[in-house]
């Protein structure tokens, strides 16, 4: 034992020493609990950024296979052709409205996109092959207005992925 110091010296040292080690051992640890949180929440917003533009990039893909089935239809063409695709233009539009939050102006948009596709009569259409010219002229038209919205919003969507990305990093 060193003659200088007290019994308390040579007991506080050691503890102080350790209280400074748990400290910044619990500090360090709340900061890696506070980043991985953060983290967390980032990728989210990034995952559902990618997931809205993806499945708005497949609805704009689908409106345009239907604008191509419209296209051909005649009397070499299948009829059929044209109720699948606007099915599946549909339904993609539908997931895209799902990925949104249901008040959202976007959904407001693919839910008055889908009524306008919905409400023409594709059943006359189809019966007439696309002779009756008018009525293929007015089904083309909407299409490409169609087209036009979702591409919009998807053009805004992929904006939005790429400042949550570019936040992200």
């Amino acid at each position: 034992m060193t003659e200088g110091t007290s019994r308390w010296e040579r007991w506080a040292r050691p503890r102080v020493l350790i209280a400074v080690v748990v400290v910044v051992l619990l500090t360090t640890v709340g900061l890696i609990v506070l980043y991985s949180l953060l983290l967390g929440r980032m990728s989210k917003q990034v995952e559902e950024a990618q997931s809205r533009s993806a499945n708005l990039s497949n609805a704009d893909r689908e409106v345009l296979i239907l604008q191509q089935a419209v296209t051909h239809l005649g009397p070499d063409g299948d009829p059929d052709d044209v109720g699948l695709h606007r099915a599946v233009a549909t339904r993609q539009i539908v997931v895209s409205i799902v990925s949104f939050e249901p008040d959202s102006p976007q959904v407001r948009e693919l839910q008055d996109v889908r009524a306008q596709l919905g409400a023409f009569p594709w059943d006359r259409l189809v019966a007439s092959r696309g002779r009756d010219d008018a009525l293929r002229r007015e089904s083309m038209e909407l299409i490409a207005r169609s087209e036009e919205r979702v591409n919009g919003l998807r053009s805004a969507q992929e904006k939005q992925f790429y400042a949550v990305t570019t936040a992200s990093l």
